[in-house]
């Protein structure tokens, strides 16, 4: 049966207000005769009349399609371009009303942007429940604004995962701020804790959330889940709240709390899957660490893999000074000393037995895998890891940098890596995050082909294979 056709049956089991019903009279002959013009395919199409049916019974959007035939447009040519955006739309529906705007996917919020509507979020919602449904639209629309910016607009992979980081570092801002609202209803805050601004948009105490990853690095992905690492500063006192906690237990409920809200489900969706496995002694550590521990350990116990996890760590929201305290770490622990012959057989061991389980993860080949391939994201993050940990010491400037593209640009200015190799590593990463991203966003692909044996040679070379 033709799509049309599955349509009509579906329609005929659903009960509509008689205001619903002629407003799909009203909109049908408009989408029709689009669809009739645009030779859509039967897998858009059949998206297209998921959405119908959903919105039928709100029966507003379908007003506001008609209205705003431009907005129509724009939709019918997503769903046919994108199954990513298709589904976000069908499933949360209150995106048509992004589609009106004609900036779309050519004004992609800037962390000011963000801070601000974070901000007005915080202080114009009392409940929690709908701080973070606002937050989660928030997300939902500015991720459709950056995919339509990648479909329509040109926007390069490196802008689009530079926007996703940025709207994932204001969000964990605000379900910082909110979650310690509600910690502090119950147990207080402590004497002499940071407080500047408007204490609405402050957190109670000394945390700050790093992160690592994709997200330390400005790399984040469509779907993408976040690696943070919470840390705190002690004090001598317990908080001043009627039940009161010592700073470990009151920073470890806070910590669980922020968690909590990031993996929530609302009525638009979810923040974000995260991952703390990053923390000092892995699962089994505390959920939060004491700056001083934090130290002790990155200094005395952290496994290479750690180290490499570090290259990419930058604060991203909560206490300030307890930025300055983690970069101060940040820079003693990278910056020791160590031998580039002894590093690159470890590193290469374990890229190996990364890729064994990928392969078993992943099935088949990695050839075609951005990341995993010979010559793909992985093998360039790790020379570019390699470079900074044996060449911080002597080159304190190479640690500045928490992304890849920017760690090989320090590489190559020191001389580690020569102006061509740097160069290879660039595009070949920058085609494939190209590729990765598109192919969340566009079914089979979208992408064309990159040529990663440039990349490959200059990883075996570094790696001395």
């Amino acid at each position: 049966d033709s799509p049309l056709a599955v349509f009509v049956r579906r329609l005929d089991r659903i009960a509509l207000s008689q205001r619903a019903s002629q407003r799909l009279d009203r909109f049908m002959p408009c989408l029709l005769e689009r669809l009739e013009q645009g030779g859509m395919q039967n897998d858009a199409l059949n998206r297209v009349f998921d959405l119908v049916l959903t919105i039928c019974r709100r029966s507003a959007y379908l007003v506001l399609l008609v209205q705003y035939p431009k907005a129509l447009d724009r939709m019918l040519e997503l769903f046919e371009r994108s199954e990513w955006v298709a589904d976000k739309v069908i499933r949360f529906p209150a995106l048509l009303d992004e589609l009106i705007d004609p900036s779309l996917g050519r004004q992609i919020p800037g962390p000011e942007e963000l801070e601000e509507s974070v901000d007005r979020i915080l202080l114009t919602n009392p409940e929690t429940e709908s701080v973070l449904e606002a937050l989660n639209y928030l997300k939902l629309a500015t991720e459709l604004r950056t995919a339509v910016g990648q479909l329509q607009a040109g926007l390069s992979a490196e802008r689009a995962q530079i926007a996703l980081s940025e709207l994932a570092g204001a969000l964990l801002r605000g379900v910082l701020i909110v979650a310690g609202r509600e910690i502090e209803a119950r147990h207080g805050r402590f004497a002499g804790a940071e407080q500047t601004g408007d204490e609405r948009l402050c957190c109670p105490g000394n945390m700050a959330v790093i992160a690592y990853g994709t997200l330390g690095a400005r790399e984040l992905g469509y779907g993408s889940d976040l690696d943070i690492v919470f840390l705190f500063e002690p004090g001598p006192d317990p908080s001043s709240g009627p039940r009161p906690l010592a700073p470990e237990r009151y920073y470890a409920r806070l910590a669980q709390r922020i968690l909590s809200y990031l993996t929530v489900m609302t009525p638009s969706g979810r923040l974000y899957e995260v991952d703390t496995r990053l923390r000092p002694n892995g699962r089994a550590g505390s959920l939060v660490s004491s700056i001083k521990a934090f130290r002790d350990y990155q200094l005395k116990e952290a496994w290479l893999w750690e180290l490499q996890a570090l290259t990419r760590a930058r604060y991203v929201a909560g206490c300030t000074s307890l930025e300055a305290h983690f970069n101060r770490i940040r820079q003693e622990v990278l910056c020791r000393h160590r031998d580039e012959s002894e590093l690159a057989p470890e590193l290469l061991d374990m890229r190996r037995r990364m890729s064994e389980e990928a392969q078993k993860r992943l099935g088949g080949s990695l050839e075609r895998s951005p990341k995993h391939r010979p010559g793909g994201l992985v093998d360039i993050e790790f020379v570019a890891q390699l470079g900074v940990l044996a060449s911080a010491r002597l080159y304190p400037r190479v640690i500045r940098a928490t992304g890849t593209a920017e760690q090989l640009e320090e590489l190559a200015s020191i001389g580690w890596l020569s102006e061509d190799e740097a160069a290879v590593l660039r595009d070949t990463m920058k085609q494939l995050s190209g590729q990765r991203l598109m192919a969340a966003l566009v079914s089979g692909g979208g992408a064309p082909e990159v040529d990663s044996a440039g990349a490959e040679a200059i990883f075996k070379q570094k790696m001395h294979c």
